[in-house]
């Protein structure tokens, strides 16, 4: 069983030897291991060159291969000659008119503090779920008065995000070999434990599902108790490239209980009023790391590797940064923010696209849903428009 969509893929880079240990364990112990798709192209497209392994993912990409908006859709964007970017501006609310139809954004120059109005036909709001949020709950008006768009009350509400867990080990059989370029991309084993996939695996401790995620290889190594000087440098050389980690990411849950608002007294540093975020993990997330703490530590040991430390309790909330909700997207104006193209019921020619319109947290990394949801909705909305429905 898949949580990601079938479709035409570049070939993935070679397993490094952490990755192929643990994919040949895997395999032996019943689970269906595949490698874990990333938006890093490994072939030239578009213009855009390959990756180069230079194992920088976290920082941006230099040459544009992973996927970015500043690298992959801004140029493409900037090409039509219709793109107009204000940098450094801190949007402070949505402009209406008298009848309520979003006229633009306000915003605050990030340097100079001088303010400055955007206008536009149409909206579009994209700045994460707490982000979309603060800036509806802020923009209040006579029409508007427990902020825009929010005449059910929900905008801010159901608040979500996956919670990790992680188990972490070495592989001995590793130890002293050669050094070698590992760097690849944050290369990944992804593992799909068969829970709650059906009334046979039903778990009786929680909901929905979790995804194991098998990584090792050049990232660091183990110099707990090693000593300084000459006895730190060769236990490096000894031990380095032999980290393994089992990390899993499960799904988290809406609840009304987890929210954002706005802080009535304090400011942020450009005197737009300020989030307050509301978010904890509960009983279901606490289940996960019991059930995937075991499988961990059976996993790192089936490959032959030693068990160093695991996670006792669920990740802290806004570890993650994939938070989702608070604006989410439903047919009833009453009891959801937008309709299922993104629209505010309230205010149709305002759109969001980002995590916000999520009801629920997936099991991971929610980016490509957002891009897909978001080039399907503004295909919808450009389509809206011609027809002059909007």
């Amino acid at each position: 069983m898949t949580v990601v969509p079938y479709g035409e893929y570049m070939p993935p880079p070679p397993d490094i030897c952490a990755q192929a240990i643990m994919r040949a364990t895997a395999n032996r112990m019943g689970y269906v291991a595949t490698s874990d798709p990333h938006a890093i192209i490994t072939q030239a497209h578009n213009g855009r060159p390959s990756c180069h392994y230079c194992g920088r993912c976290s920082h941006g990409c230099d040459v544009g291969a992973k996927f970015t908006s500043v690298g992959a859709l801004l140029p493409v964007a900037q090409a039509t000659g219709k793109l107009t970017a204000f940098l450094n501006s801190i949007v402070r609310e949505v402009t209406i008119d008298a009848s309520g139809r979003a006229t633009g954004v306000s915003f605050v120059d990030r340097y100079t503090q001088r303010e400055g109005v955007v206008r536009g036909r149409y909206v579009v709001l994209s700045a994460s779920a707490i982000e979309t949020a603060r800036l509806l709950l802020n923009s209040k008006s006579s029409l508007f008065p427990n902020g825009l768009a929010n005449s059910s009350g929900q905008v801010g509400r159901n608040l979500v995000e996956d919670c990790v867990a992680s188990v972490s080990g070495h592989l001995p059989q590793l130890e002293g070999r050669e050094v070698t370029n590992e760097d690849s991309y944050q290369p990944y084993l992804l593992l799909q434990p068969n829970v709650n996939v059906d009334e046979k695996t039903r778990s009786k401790t929680f909901l929905r599902r979790y995804l194991l995620r098998c990584s090792g290889g050049s990232f660091g190594f183990d110099a707990t108790g090693h000593g300084m000087g000459p006895e730190l440098k060769a236990d490096a050389r000894r031990s380095y490239g032999t980290n393994l980690t089992v990390v899993a990411a499960g799904c988290g849950l809406e609840d009304p209980n987890n929210f954002v608002d706005v802080d009535p007294h304090v400011k942020d540093a450009w005197g737009i009023p300020a989030v307050r975020i509301h978010l904890k993990h509960g009983p279901t997330q606490e289940a996960y790391v019991r059930d995937v703490v075991p499988r961990g530590i059976e996993l790192i040991e089936a490959a032959g590797g030693k068990v160093v430390s695991y996670t006792s309790a669920p990740s802290i909330p806004g570890a993650q940064i994939h938070e989702q909700g608070t604006c989410r997207m439903g047919d009833a104006p009453k009891k959801f923010v937008t309709n299922r193209w993104g629209q505010c019921h309230d205010v149709p020619n305002l759109m969001l696209a980002d995590g916000s319109i999520h009801c629920s947290s997936g099991t991971t990394d929610p980016t490509i849903t957002i891009l897909a949801l978001t080039m399907r909705n503004a295909t919808h909305l450009a389509e809206e428009v011609k027809k002059r429905n909007v």
